[in-house]
């Protein structure tokens, strides 16, 4: 907004000013925020990625598939899922970056509806909606021949099919946001729910033949310490 010479309320924004700099800087800030909250996830993500990969192996044992009691198409429905995980991985950040030009274009928009006469508005939100309509095909594109994994109502069909089956051909911004917005939702919410089955899936494996359940690691209180530790030299 700033950058468009859009005048902002600094403290709504949580500002210490209504400037660029000041902007950058609580952008930096947050960024750094990110990482130092994402840096010890990813070692939990890579555990629990090991724990459901070793545990969907346990269904090439014959024995196990006979005790959980598989539906006969078990195999065709979890290769599917399978199969639509990592196009889903892939395309996660840019449906993410999706997600950040709509809320931007919902404060454009609002500002909009404010002043009706604001016409570098109008084509901020124009110029938006052409850069998010080509982004939003780059990014279905990648699942025009990716099997939509699960039942659906009208027959079997794609995840591009499942993704855009409702949507209109309306180019201008008032139908291409609404339209992405379907998309961001149905494809995000479509990779949950394939994590969900085979987490689900592992989980149940893993009871029936008497594992542990997985144990989230516990918060080192004191960071340093450990640090410290790790890095201690071994005695001769």
């Amino acid at each position: 907004m700033l950058d468009n010479n859009i005048r902002i309320n600094a403290d709504k924004f949580h500002l210490t000013s209504a400037t660029s700099a000041a902007a950058f800087e609580a952008i930096c800030v947050t960024q750094e925020q990110i990482e130092l909250t994402s840096k010890p996830m990813d070692h939990i993500a890579h555990l629990m990625s090991q724990r459901l990969i070793l545990g969907l192996e346990l269904l090439l044992h014959p024995d196990v598939r006979k005790e959980l009691q598989l539906n006969p198409d078990w195999h065709s429905v979890i290769t599917r899922m399978l199969k639509s995980l990592p196009p889903l991985t892939r395309e996660f950040p840019r449906l993410i970056d999706l997600q950040f030009t709509q809320f931007q274009a919902i404060s454009f928009y609002n500002i909009l509806q404010q002043n009706p006469q604001a016409g570098n508005i109008y084509q901020i939100l124009e110029s938006s909606s052409a850069n998010t309509r080509l982004t939003l095909q780059a990014v279905l594109d990648k699942f025009e021949k990716v099997e939509y994994p699960f039942e659906h109502a009208g027959g079997p069909t794609t995840i591009l099919g499942y993704a855009t089956s409702t949507l209109s051909d309306d180019h201008h911004f008032m139908a291409v946001f609404p339209n992405t917005e379907e998309v961001i939702d149905k494809l995000m919410t479509l990779y949950y729910r394939i994590l969900g089955r085979l987490a689900s899936l592992t989980e149940k494996i893993e009871t029936n033949l008497g594992l542990a359940p997985f144990q989230m690691p516990v918060e080192n209180e004191n960071p340093d310490e450990e640090s410290a530790s790790d890095n201690k030299a071994a005695p001769a």
